[in-house]
């Protein structure tokens, strides 16, 4: 896994900061496609919100999504979703999950153009 972009935000509510991290990241997975195993290319999103206060860091949590689409554009555009709604880990795949169901059919033209190639 790979971190090619990052989104932040923060704000404080009393003493306590709530920091939100957004990463844009790049895995490869493998694909069998007409017996053959071809290398892939894809992104995905990892959210983390952290907690502080004067003495540190006082809870984190974070969740991600492996890969959504071989289309970096594609993934950007949700990254940057989730960084202006300041949506939380925990509401990741609530966010997400229609975006992820939709994107997944990007993989069957990589498949093919793959195989059309080699």
């Amino acid at each position: 896994m790979e971190i090619v972009q990052t989104l932040s935000k923060s704000h404080m509510e009393g003493t306590i900061e709530y920091a939100y991290q957004y990463n844009l990241i790049r895995n490869t997975i493998e694909i069998e496609v007409c017996g053959k195993n071809i290398e892939v290319q894809g992104y995905g999103i990892k959210a983390i919100r952290t907690h502080s206060n004067s003495e540190g860091v006082v809870f984190q949590e974070e969740d991600l999504v492996k890969i959504i689409s071989p289309q970096r554009h594609k993934v950007q555009s949700l990254l940057k979703l989730l960084w202006d709604n300041v949506v939380s880990p925990v509401h990741l795949i609530d966010v997400l999950g229609e975006y992820i169901d939709e994107f997944i059919g990007d993989f069957d033209q990589v498949d093919l153009e793959n195989v059309a190639t080699n």
